[in-house]
């Protein structure tokens, strides 16, 4: 049986190394890397959850009751996602929850959304936005690296956050063969 790599499967262009995307707008007033990038990753999980939750909405034809209840799995994984994530960023912050800011979520969303918007196949929307937060992950490490909160649990979180989201390309790569 032959594999493929991540980067194989997403394509060059569905990966956004070429600067911390998920980081730029947001929370102009925290000063922190690491916690910027914590929270871009949660505008990210935010906008999957709104993005799933449509396509499990407008799912149809022959395949439409498998479609339909894969877009379930996907949204109501990432929505306890969204919870630890924020769970996280509250502790690390030590209760200041100044970029939390729902506005500044929903931009930084909306944009997430808005580059995916002229994608017609929800599979292959959902593939892109899995390979911005796959891409996110990674970017978010080393910041959180860099300003010293990259604690064990962090660590965890965010690998096991990979993990899960490196499944989902998996499954719903299944969907386009």
């Amino acid at each position: 049986m032959a594999y493929i790599t991540l980067q194989e499967a997403l394509g060059e262009e569905a990966l956004i190394t070429k600067e911390p995307a998920l980081v730029s707008g947001l929370a102009d007033n925290v000063e922190d890397g690491g916690l910027k990038a914590m929270l871009g990753l949660l505008a990210t999980l935010r906008a999957m959850v709104w993005e799933y939750y449509t396509s499990h909405w407008v799912v149809k034809g022959f395949t439409f009751y498998g479609n339909h209840l894969l877009f379930t799995r996907l949204y109501e994984q990432v929505l306890e996602e969204v919870d630890a994530m924020a769970e996280k960023i509250v502790g690390v912050s030590q209760g200041d929850v100044t970029g939390l800011n729902v506005l500044s979520q929903m931009d930084v969303a909306r944009s997430l959304l808005a580059s995916i918007d002229n994608i017609e196949c929800r599979f292959e929307r959902g593939l892109k936005l899995e390979g911005m937060l796959l891409d996110g992950i990674v970017q978010a490490k080393q910041m959180v690296e860099a300003a010293g909160m990259l604690t064990p649990g962090i660590e965890n979180m965010l690998d096991d956050l990979y993990d899960s989201h490196e499944g989902h390309v998996y499954l719903i790569q299944q969907t386009l063969k």
